[in-house]
């Protein structure tokens, strides 16, 4: 658990919405743990979402904890004490919910599958439009925007005959060792080892691009590199290693090149790049187009998530989708807005907002109209998505899931409940054997590792895993390797993904006796929905009714409150034939904790008359599909009116336009 401090400073704080709070902040050389923990005290109960982006590789963090690599950020730039102290603030502040924004796929998976709430929303996204790429003649065959530092690894263009660097800080030790490699470089802001070099504003790192024909990117491991968004926004095509970190995530294979990591492999890609002679307004134009498709995904996460929320996000949804917004100006921002302490940052909420609005002069390429028809997607997305979600996501269950449902497995359990597989299994069976149960489609449900799906799966054709924590379906996904199996991370209280009879067995086993008597009623409802006509639901639940609403984790072996008697009522009730009970010990002796349930779906059951959540669900994917598709239709539009003002013509016929825009008194 990270402690809270009052004095620790955050980096790139932006406050992007007030009401519902959404603040977004840097993981950089730090935990920003103790900067969210302070945050979290001062803001009490009111919700938040905090976004943290990663402007260096999580991936990378990993391989340092399992010392397979180490990285120049220091030991305290981990991704485990991430973890530990991403689970510790969940607990505590479930309702100031700490989303990553992770920078490519990869990581994405990666961290869903370590339980982090995550969304694919590379950091360069939060980047403007900056100008129109100047025009200028060519001197360099490429510029490389990096700091002197191993890591940027400047010497693999030594073989490109003409390249200038802009460099922005020097370790003196590597660049004295690279020098004799790099002699006939330019270095833009002077001799790197003299103490005159200057950092460049962006308006002359600009005009050193416009006198460049590629941009370079040579790090292996980094975050999303800011430098290949620069490049691709200034309209130069890219030439890249390959690398881990995420910038490629907005690369194009018609202008970005990505090779070997050895100087004649780049210097043979530099030349295959000049040679496409692509348009650097078509360039910029598609960077553009892929930067509003991420925006408008994180919008729609955003709108998920404060479904219900008190306030309004229109103020922030206007600048969001207006791509001339500074939202993260790199080379501008005054220092008094991108570093903060907690105090300092509740202090400033109750003054001036600091991100929803442009931080310095909207500069550059607006794209007509766009902004206007993005706007009206993000109507389309609160009406329609926001109101099905609305019937989707029930604020108690999910708050129950939050409290009760992710701790477990953490101290060595599963290790040892492997051990004891063989004679639960052996107790099941015994309670199922006398009844004809088709295991042809069997589901697992809250599976944990997997130790009783490895057994169910001798007798069925076909199974599917369902599981609540990410981190468990990712290992069954690793133990049962090649295995044709449906692997479910599901909310804690529905069985969404799973279709309408589909399933002929479905089996819970020591999971349910810690379900809170909410959460069983919420499966049940589903059994009825997902068994087929005579399919049979098998539940291994409690069978402690004392002391009713006190917290379920002092009765022993935590064993929630549900009872032999309740669980068949609500089963009966629900539409559920009870076919067998049996009590037993499961707390050690004359205990009688738990209790196996066995209940059929009857053969002429109908379907429930309420719509399902499945059907919600689909509706809500129907609205999406509605809103990808305008989506589209505004990138097309936005490129082709980028191209149309890029032409010749347009240019010649501006004359033209002006006179009939006077003659209709525009």
């Amino acid at each position: 658990m990270a402690e809270p401090d009052n004095t620790h400073v955050a980096w790139g704080i932006g406050i992007l919405n007030r009401k519902p709070l959404l603040v977004h902040i840097f993981f950089s050389y730090g935990s920003p743990f103790p900067f969210i923990e302070s945050l979290s005290q001062g803001l009490g109960p009111s919700p938040a979402l905090v976004f943290v982006s990663n402007p260096w590789s999580i991936l990378s963090r990993w391989k340092n904890d399992q010392h397979l690599v180490p990285i120049f950020h220091g030991a305290e730039s981990t991704f485990q004490s991430y973890l530990q102290d991403y689970r510790s603030h969940r607990r505590r502040y479930p309702h100031h919910r700490v989303v990553t924004l992770a920078n490519d796929t990869m990581e994405r998976e990666f961290l869903h599958a370590h339980g982090i709430e995550v969304v694919l929303f590379q950091h360069n996204g939060f980047l403007h439009a900056y100008e129109q790429p100047r025009i200028a003649e060519k001197e360099f065959d490429a510029v490389y925007i990096a700091r002197l530092h191993p890591v940027k690894r400047v010497e693999l263009a030594r073989d490109i005959p003409s390249c200038c660097i802009v460099f922005r800080t020097v370790e003196r030790e590597y660049f004295q060792q690279i020098r004799p490699l790099v002699s006939h470089f330019v270095f833009a802001n002077g001799d790197p080892l003299s103490d005159q070099s200057t950092w460049l504003p962006r308006a002359q790192v600009a005009d050193w691009c416009a006198r460049s024909r590629t941009g370079l990117c040579l790090s292996a491991e980094e975050g999303a590199m800011y430098a290949s968004a620069e490049y691709m926004l200034w309209g130069l095509p890219v030439v890249s290693t390959h690398s881990i970190g995420g910038r490629d995530e907005y690369f194009d294979d018609r202008y970005c090149v990505i090779c070997e990591d050895n100087p004649a492999s780049i210097a043979s890609a530099v030349k295959e790049a000049i040679s496409r002679n692509f348009e650097p307004n078509v360039i910029r134009s598609t960077f553009l187009a892929k930067v509003m498709e991420r925006r408008a995904g994180l919008l729609r996460f955003i709108i998920d998530r404060t479904a219900g929320w008190e306030g309004t996000l229109e103020p922030f949804v206007r600048d969001w989708l207006n791509i001339a917004t500074p939202f993260l100006d790199n080379n501008e921002s005054p220092a008094g807005e991108w570093w903060f302490t907690a105090p300092q940052l509740l202090e400033a909420l109750d003054s001036v907002q600091l991100c929803a609005g442009p931080r310095s002069k909207a500069r550059g390429f607006v794209m007509p109209k766009a902004s206007g028809l993005f706007q009206d997607v993000a109507a389309i997305d609160r009406a329609s998505v926001t109101a099905a979600l609305g019937q989707i996501v029930d604020p108690d269950l999910e708050q129950i899931v939050q409290t009760e449902g992710f701790g477990y497995g953490e101290t060595g359990y599963f290790d040892r409940a492997e051990s004891w597989a063989d004679e639960e299994w052996a107790r099941a069976q015994r309670f199922l054997a006398p009844h004809a149960i088709d295991y042809a489609n069997t589901l697992d449900l809250a599976c944990g590792r997997g130790r009783h799906s490895q057994m169910l799966a001798t007798l069925a054709k076909h199974m599917v895993l369902v599981e609540v924590n990410p981190e468990y379906i990712a290992f069954c996904r690793e133990r049962f390797a090649g295995k044709p199996w449906d692997f479910v991370v599901n909310n804690g209280y529905d069985l969404a993904a799973v279709g309408d009879r589909s399933i002929t067995f479905l089996y819970c086993y020591d999971a349910a006796v810690h379900f809170d008597l909410e959460i069983i009623l919420a499966y049940i409802k589903e059994f009825r929905r997902v068994l087929v006509p005579g399919g049979f639901a098998f539940v291994h639940h409690s069978n402690v009714d004392a002391h009713p609403g006190i917290d379920f984790r002092l009765h022993p072996h935590w064993r929630n409150f549900m009872s032999k008697e309740i669980f068949a009522h609500l089963a009966i009730h629900n539409g559920l034939e009870l076919i067998d009970q049996l009590v037993f010990d499961g707390c050690g002796p004359e205990a009688a904790s738990d209790c196996f349930s066995l209940v059929r779906l009857n053969a002429n059951a109908e379907m429930p008359a309420s719509r399902s959540r499945a059907e919600v669900l689909r509706e809500v994917s129907a609205a999406r599909n509605k809103i990808e598709r305008l989506q589209k239709e505004v990138t097309t539009l936005s490129q082709s009116l980028a191209a149309i003002r890029a032409s010749r013509s347009w240019h010649l016929t501006a004359p033209l336009r002006l006179i009939v825009d006077t003659v209709r008194g525009r």
